[in-house]
């Protein structure tokens, strides 16, 4: 994949749990709405536990002579999130 196009991307929550999810769900819809797939990320969370990110991604629109399609993802969800803030982690599942 080659990171040609650049999009601006901010999401919030009210912890960083519910960040993640909306955050995730925001790369999601610009695959789903533009077909546009991010290589590359660059965030910047805000507050103390982050509550917001604003991030600029870089990536490209889907092209299925260079992009094979598998398995679509259909949503994020909560279910078994685990985050750990410490070590800059996250377990995320999901729906497809």
């Amino acid at each position: 994949m080659r990171p040609r196009k650049e999009r601006a991307v901010s999401a919030s929550g009210e912890d960083p749990t519910s960040l993640v999810v909306a955050y995730l769900s925001q790369l999601l819809l610009l695959q789903q709405e533009e077909g546009f797939l991010v290589r590359e990320i660059r965030a910047r969370p805000l507050g103390e536990p982050p509550t917001a990110v604003v991030a600029s991604v870089r990536g490209e629109l889907f092209d299925p002579a260079r992009h094979p399609a598998r398995i679509e993802v259909k949503a994020i969800t909560f279910h078994d999130l685990e985050i750990d803030l410490k070590r800059g982690r996250a377990r995320v599942i999901v729906d497809i």
